[in-house]
């Protein structure tokens, strides 16, 4: 399975404030955005959309599991980006290559960091490859989407070339600096 791990995790406890710049999964239906982040929950390491709670003004995490929407106020974890990701539409089970790992079931199945539109919301969820879909948590209940985006890196060949570009543009600007000072 083509999968990248990575490793850029701040485990949340109830009333922390959010780490500065949580990769954003998406919007629920009353336009509040939601991050991306996982959870254990029945010995599987789930996929979460965190959730900011206004009515209570805590934060917390859902994950989708045998058919229920699961809430969870301690313990789980934010996804902090460490690289450049993008989100690739997929479609029965599909995950593209440098597929981001984020959890696994209690079998050792690999799982990744997908979100789905439902209801006018686009919601962040677990794509399950061997059920060939998208679990999303939704009034209460675990939703199978079909159609769906996963999240995965950009790639390492073009974050290469940019990393050069970047190094030689910057010693080229110091090199001009350098000949306009001596003149």
């Amino acid at each position: 399975m083509p999968g990248l791990i990575i490793k850029p995790w701040f485990t949340y406890d109830a009333n922390e404030p959010l780490p500065e710049n949580p990769v954003r999964g998406g919007k629920y239906t009353d336009g509040s955005i939601l991050y991306a982040g996982r959870s254990y929950y029945a010995g599987d390491l789930l996929p979460a959309m965190i959730f900011i709670n206004h009515l209570n003004f805590g934060t917390v995490a859902r994950v989708s599991h045998n058919g229920r929407e699961i809430t969870q106020e301690h313990g789980f974890e934010i996804l902090l980006p460490d690289g450049l990701y993008v989100w690739r539409s997929e479609s029965n089970g599909g995950i593209p290559f440098r597929a981001i790992e984020i959890g696994h079931t209690v079998d050792r199945e690999v799982l990744y960091l997908g979100r789905g539109r439902h209801q006018g919301a686009v919601i962040v969820g677990k794509v399950h490859p061997s059920h060939n879909c998208l679990y999303i948590p939704f009034g209460g209940r675990e939703i199978a989407l079909r159609q769906y985006e996963v999240f995965k890196h950009w790639g390492l060949i073009i974050n290469f070339f940019l990393a050069n570009y970047i190094e030689f543009y910057w010693k080229n600007r110091l090199m001009r600096d350098k000949q306009r000072a001596l003149a």
